[in-house]
């Protein structure tokens, strides 16, 4: 009963009382005894049964009252003692289920990798087949006609071309691969930015594209690998110059925006197009190795690039519209 309605009975007369259950008057073998129920949040989670046996003293409300209090600091101890061994199972089967997670994770990542190699493996040699079938043909006719000087000329000119092509892309291969860590110099990205645009005025004159520039002067000079900064600009500008090449409206306006400027953390490289811009699928690879819009494009350009901001702590930011151009913005910390 006492479980039952969750309350106290001082029992005096135990062995007549029909309320007291038969086991408990043999065991007991007392004439008076109380049962408190312990309560946890209104819960019954056991009783504790309390005699005058070795006392003789009789048992009042007062010690009822007493036993009823300890009953229910006990039960709420008991709650949380249940709560912790149930909270150390639980972070015991998260610590198993995090282990497993983990191996998996490492056989994604062991997969991913190996998925990779296979699929630089398979484009390099897609890459190098036409160079090579083209240096092969060509020296093959060399040795035919070998008193040809002209042919022989025409033929060499070629083969060295093709070799240079060869190397550009066993160069973009190295550029992606290679675990080269920035060499951090305090240096003006102004400076650098500029020097860039100089290296690739002649090719955006030469498509009659132009270039509007916004020097921020109160960039400070920051920490940064002024080579690979400026390979990722030029990867970054060698894009939007095709972009602008192969739009489709061609009587519009062909212009490459290149700033500078300050945000609260970071120093902004902002570069922009007003070329075909990309649609949400291109935008969602551009980073991925091999991933190309190009025809004979090596699809590193980006993923090098994205690599080199990473590696300096900073982030890239792209924003585009198909048909109106495109955005991108590098960061790169005030401080590392």
């Amino acid at each position: 009963m006492s479980v039952q309605e969750k309350r106290p009975f001082l029992i005096t007369d135990a062995k007549k009382d029909p309320r007291v259950n038969r086991l408990i008057k043999e065991k007991l073998d007392v004439e008076e005894f109380v049962i408190v129920p312990l309560l946890a949040h209104d819960k019954v989670i056991g009783v504790i049964i309390a005699d005058n046996l070795f006392s003789g003293n009789i048992i009042d409300e007062n010690n009822v009252q007493l036993l009823s209090t300890f009953a229910n600091q006990a039960g709420l101890a008991f709650e949380r003692a249940e709560a912790h061994d149930n909270l150390a199972k639980k972070m015991e089967e998260l610590g198993q289920a995090y282990v497993k997670l983990q191996e998996t994770q490492d056989k994604l990542v062991r997969s991913e990798r190996l998925a990779t190699i296979g699929k630089m493996a398979a484009h390099v040699a897609h890459e190098i087949r036409n160079p090579l079938a083209t240096i092969g043909g060509f020296a093959h006719a060399m040795c035919k006609y070998p008193h040809d000087k002209k042919k022989v000329e025409t033929n060499a000119e070629i083969i060295r071309d093709e070799v240079y092509r060869l190397e550009r892309i066993l160069q973009n291969v190295l550029d992606f691969t290679k675990p080269t860590l920035p060499t951090l110099r305090r240096e003006s990205l102004n400076k650098v930015v500029n020097d860039t645009i100089i290296l690739l005025h002649k090719e955006i004159e030469e498509n009659s594209i132009v270039l509007r520039s916004s020097f921020d002067e109160n960039i400070p000079e920051i920490l940064f690998d002024s080579q690979q900064i400026k390979q990722a600009m030029i990867n970054i500008l060698k894009n939007a110059v095709y972009s602008i090449l192969e739009r489709q409206d061609k009587t519009a306006d062909a212009v490459i925006g290149i700033s500078t400027s300050l945000s609260k953390k970071h120093v902004k490289l902002t570069v922009s197009d007003t070329g075909n811009g990309m649609t949400k699928d291109v935008l969602e690879n551009i980073f991925n190795p091999f991933f190309t819009t190009r025809p004979g494009g090596s699809g590193l350009g980006l993923a090098v690039t994205h690599k080199i901001v990473e590696d300096h702590g900073g982030f890239i930011e792209v924003n585009s519209h198909v048909g109106f151009g495109s955005e991108i913005i590098v960061y790169l910390p005030l401080q590392q």
